[in-house]
Protein backbone atom coordinates (compact mmCIF):
# COMPACT_ATOMS: atom_id res chain seq x y z
CA UNK A 1 0.00 0.00 0.00
CA UNK A 2 2.79 2.38 0.79
CA UNK A 3 4.30 1.88 -2.62
CA UNK A 4 1.05 2.60 -4.37
CA UNK A 5 0.55 5.79 -2.38
CA UNK A 6 4.04 6.90 -3.22
CA UNK A 7 3.47 6.11 -6.88
CA UNK A 8 0.25 8.11 -6.88
CA UNK A 9 1.97 11.03 -5.21
CA UNK A 10 4.76 10.93 -7.81
CA UNK A 11 2.23 10.77 -10.62
CA UNK A 12 0.35 13.76 -9.22
CA UNK A 13 3.62 15.70 -8.89
CA UNK A 14 4.55 14.81 -12.46
CA UNK A 15 1.18 15.91 -13.77
CA UNK A 16 1.43 19.19 -11.85
CA UNK A 17 4.98 19.74 -13.13
CA UNK A 18 3.88 19.09 -16.71
CA UNK A 19 0.98 21.48 -16.28
CA UNK A 20 3.25 24.18 -14.89
CA UNK A 21 5.77 23.60 -17.68
CA UNK A 22 3.07 23.78 -20.31
CA UNK A 23 1.68 26.95 -18.74
CA UNK A 24 5.12 28.58 -18.69
CA UNK A 25 5.74 27.50 -22.30
CA UNK A 26 2.39 28.90 -23.42
CA UNK A 27 3.08 32.17 -21.61
CA UNK A 28 6.53 32.42 -23.20
CA UNK A 29 5.17 31.68 -26.68
CA UNK A 30 2.41 34.25 -26.15
CA UNK A 31 4.95 36.90 -25.22
CA UNK A 32 7.04 36.03 -28.27
CA UNK A 33 3.99 36.26 -30.55
CA UNK A 34 3.05 39.61 -29.09
CA UNK A 35 6.60 40.90 -29.63
CA UNK A 36 6.62 39.60 -33.18
CA UNK A 37 3.25 41.28 -33.79
CA UNK A 38 4.60 44.57 -32.42
CA UNK A 39 7.67 44.26 -34.63
CA UNK A 40 5.48 43.60 -37.65
CA UNK A 41 3.35 46.66 -36.86
CA UNK A 42 6.48 48.77 -36.38
CA UNK A 43 7.90 47.50 -39.66
CA UNK A 44 4.65 48.36 -41.41
CA UNK A 45 4.72 51.87 -39.94
CA UNK A 46 8.31 52.31 -41.05
CA UNK A 47 7.49 51.04 -44.52
CA UNK A 48 4.50 53.38 -44.75
CA UNK A 49 6.67 56.31 -43.61
CA UNK A 50 9.38 55.45 -46.10
CA UNK A 51 6.80 55.20 -48.88
CA UNK A 52 5.42 58.62 -47.91
CA UNK A 53 8.93 60.09 -47.94
CA UNK A 54 9.60 58.49 -51.34
CA UNK A 55 6.34 59.92 -52.71
CA UNK A 56 7.21 63.39 -51.40
CA UNK A 57 10.71 63.11 -52.89
CA UNK A 58 9.18 62.15 -56.24
CA UNK A 59 6.87 65.17 -56.08
CA UNK A 60 9.82 67.43 -55.17
CA UNK A 61 11.81 65.94 -58.06
CA UNK A 62 8.92 66.62 -60.46
CA UNK A 63 8.55 70.19 -59.16
CA UNK A 64 12.29 70.75 -59.43
CA UNK A 65 12.32 69.41 -62.99
CA UNK A 66 9.44 71.71 -63.92
CA UNK A 67 11.24 74.67 -62.33
CA UNK A 68 14.43 73.82 -64.22
CA UNK A 69 12.51 73.58 -67.50
CA UNK A 70 10.72 76.88 -66.85
CA UNK A 71 13.98 78.59 -65.89
CA UNK A 72 15.63 77.18 -69.02
CA UNK A 73 12.82 78.61 -71.17
CA UNK A 74 13.19 81.99 -69.47
CA UNK A 75 16.93 81.96 -70.01
CA UNK A 76 16.40 81.10 -73.69
CA UNK A 77 13.86 83.90 -74.12
CA UNK A 78 16.14 86.38 -72.38
CA UNK A 79 19.03 85.19 -74.56
CA UNK A 80 16.94 85.75 -77.69
CA UNK A 81 15.94 89.22 -76.45
CA UNK A 82 19.58 90.00 -75.66
CA UNK A 83 20.61 88.93 -79.16
CA UNK A 84 17.96 91.20 -80.67
CA UNK A 85 19.11 94.09 -78.46
CA UNK A 86 22.74 93.53 -79.45
CA UNK A 87 21.79 93.52 -83.13
CA UNK A 88 19.82 96.75 -82.70
CA UNK A 89 22.76 98.26 -80.83
CA UNK A 90 25.12 97.27 -83.65
CA UNK A 91 22.80 98.90 -86.19
CA UNK A 92 22.64 102.05 -84.03
CA UNK A 93 26.43 102.13 -83.81
CA UNK A 94 26.71 101.74 -87.58
CA UNK A 95 24.25 104.60 -88.08
CA UNK A 96 26.13 106.68 -85.52
CA UNK A 97 29.45 106.07 -87.27
CA UNK A 98 27.90 107.07 -90.59
CA UNK A 99 26.44 110.21 -89.03
CA UNK A 100 29.72 110.97 -87.26
CA UNK A 101 31.61 110.72 -90.53
CA UNK A 102 29.18 113.14 -92.16
CA UNK A 103 29.58 115.60 -89.29
CA UNK A 104 33.38 115.37 -89.56
CA UNK A 105 33.12 115.99 -93.28
CA UNK A 106 30.98 119.06 -92.65
CA UNK A 107 33.49 120.31 -90.06
CA UNK A 108 36.28 120.09 -92.61
CA UNK A 109 34.19 121.99 -95.15
CA UNK A 110 33.31 124.65 -92.56
CA UNK A 111 37.02 125.10 -91.83
CA UNK A 112 37.89 125.49 -95.50
CA UNK A 113 34.99 127.83 -96.09
CA UNK A 114 35.96 130.01 -93.14
CA UNK A 115 39.52 130.27 -94.39
CA UNK A 116 38.33 130.98 -97.95
CA UNK A 117 35.92 133.80 -97.10
CA UNK A 118 37.69 135.11 -94.03
CA UNK A 119 34.35 135.21 -92.18
CA UNK A 120 33.85 138.75 -93.41
CA UNK A 121 30.39 138.44 -94.91
CA UNK A 122 27.52 136.69 -93.14
CA UNK A 123 25.46 136.25 -96.32
CA UNK A 124 28.52 135.18 -98.32
CA UNK A 125 29.34 132.56 -95.67
CA UNK A 126 25.79 131.18 -95.75
CA UNK A 127 25.64 130.96 -99.52
CA UNK A 128 29.10 129.42 -99.67
CA UNK A 129 28.13 126.81 -97.08
CA UNK A 130 24.93 125.98 -98.95
CA UNK A 131 26.93 125.53 -102.16
CA UNK A 132 29.30 123.13 -100.43
CA UNK A 133 26.37 121.14 -99.05
CA UNK A 134 24.81 120.89 -102.50
CA UNK A 135 28.13 119.77 -103.97
CA UNK A 136 28.24 117.06 -101.26
CA UNK A 137 24.91 115.70 -102.49
CA UNK A 138 22.56 117.43 -100.04
CA UNK A 139 19.32 119.01 -101.18
CA UNK A 140 19.22 122.43 -99.53
CA UNK A 141 15.95 124.34 -99.48
CA UNK A 142 15.07 127.69 -97.94
CA UNK A 143 11.87 127.52 -95.89
CA UNK A 144 10.16 130.90 -95.55
CA UNK A 145 6.88 131.66 -93.81
CA UNK A 146 5.20 134.64 -92.19
CA UNK A 147 5.05 134.49 -88.43
CA UNK A 148 1.56 135.93 -87.99
CA UNK A 149 1.46 135.25 -84.24
CA UNK A 150 4.90 136.71 -83.49
CA UNK A 151 6.10 133.44 -81.98
CA UNK A 152 9.77 133.81 -82.96
CA UNK A 153 10.67 137.47 -82.47
CA UNK A 154 7.61 138.74 -80.64
CA UNK A 155 6.46 140.85 -83.60
CA UNK A 156 3.48 139.45 -85.57
CA UNK A 157 3.78 139.43 -89.32
CA UNK A 158 7.58 139.04 -89.59
CA UNK A 159 9.01 136.77 -92.26
CA UNK A 160 11.06 133.91 -90.78
CA UNK A 161 13.24 131.43 -92.63
CA UNK A 162 15.22 128.29 -91.95
CA UNK A 163 17.36 126.00 -94.10
CA UNK A 164 15.91 122.56 -94.75
CA UNK A 165 18.18 119.74 -95.94
CA UNK A 166 16.75 116.57 -97.46
CA UNK A 167 19.15 113.59 -97.42
CA UNK A 168 18.22 109.92 -97.91
CA UNK A 169 14.59 110.68 -97.13
CA UNK A 170 15.45 112.38 -93.83
CA UNK A 171 14.73 116.01 -92.96
CA UNK A 172 17.42 118.13 -91.27
CA UNK A 173 16.76 121.67 -90.04
CA UNK A 174 19.91 123.77 -90.31
CA UNK A 175 21.06 127.22 -89.23
CA UNK A 176 24.20 128.52 -90.97
CA UNK A 177 25.94 131.52 -89.41
CA UNK A 178 29.47 132.83 -89.19
CA UNK A 179 29.11 133.15 -85.41
CA UNK A 180 26.55 131.78 -82.97
CA UNK A 181 25.80 132.87 -79.41
CA UNK A 182 23.46 131.49 -76.77
CA UNK A 183 20.49 133.68 -77.73
CA UNK A 184 20.73 132.53 -81.34
CA UNK A 185 20.59 128.90 -80.20
CA UNK A 186 17.32 129.65 -78.38
CA UNK A 187 15.95 131.41 -81.47
CA UNK A 188 16.93 128.47 -83.69
CA UNK A 189 15.14 126.11 -81.28
CA UNK A 190 11.98 128.23 -81.61
CA UNK A 191 12.34 128.15 -85.40
CA UNK A 192 12.53 124.34 -85.45
CA UNK A 193 9.46 124.04 -83.22
CA UNK A 194 7.63 126.56 -85.41
CA UNK A 195 8.51 124.59 -88.55
CA UNK A 196 7.42 121.26 -87.03
CA UNK A 197 4.14 122.79 -85.86
CA UNK A 198 3.32 124.41 -89.20
CA UNK A 199 4.38 121.43 -91.33
CA UNK A 200 3.04 118.82 -88.90
CA UNK A 201 6.24 116.78 -89.06
CA UNK A 202 9.21 116.06 -86.82
CA UNK A 203 12.71 116.87 -88.03
CA UNK A 204 15.16 113.97 -87.91
CA UNK A 205 18.09 116.22 -86.98
CA UNK A 206 18.66 119.85 -85.99
CA UNK A 207 22.09 121.28 -86.81
CA UNK A 208 23.95 124.52 -86.17
CA UNK A 209 26.79 125.11 -88.64
CA UNK A 210 29.28 127.78 -87.68
CA UNK A 211 33.06 128.16 -87.29
CA UNK A 212 32.55 130.18 -84.10
CA UNK A 213 30.16 129.28 -81.26
CA UNK A 214 30.71 130.21 -77.61
CA UNK A 215 30.64 127.69 -74.76
CA UNK A 216 27.26 128.75 -73.29
CA UNK A 217 25.75 128.33 -76.74
CA UNK A 218 27.30 124.85 -77.07
CA UNK A 219 25.90 123.85 -73.66
CA UNK A 220 22.41 125.09 -74.52
CA UNK A 221 22.48 123.35 -77.92
CA UNK A 222 23.42 120.07 -76.23
CA UNK A 223 20.59 120.50 -73.72
CA UNK A 224 18.07 121.13 -76.52
CA UNK A 225 19.27 118.18 -78.61
CA UNK A 226 20.84 120.33 -81.34
CA UNK A 227 23.96 119.11 -83.15
CA UNK A 228 26.81 121.62 -83.46
CA UNK A 229 29.06 121.35 -86.52
CA UNK A 230 32.11 123.52 -85.97
CA UNK A 231 35.84 123.60 -85.21
CA UNK A 232 36.43 126.89 -83.41
CA UNK A 233 39.85 125.80 -82.14
CA UNK A 234 41.29 125.32 -85.61
CA UNK A 235 39.87 128.65 -86.83
CA UNK A 236 41.20 130.55 -83.82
Amino acid sequence: MDFLVLLRILLIVFIIACFVLITVLITWLTRIMRQVSKNVDATKIVNDSMQTVLDEMQEDRTSLQNAVNEYGDRIKNQSDSLDEYINELKMSLDNYESWDNQIKSLNIKVDSLGARWGIKSESAFREGMRSILREAGYSVEKYRIQDKEGVIYGHPGELVEIDVIIKNGKTWLVEIKSRIERSEVATFHKLTQFYESKENKTADTKILISPFIDNPAVALAKHLGITVCTDATALN
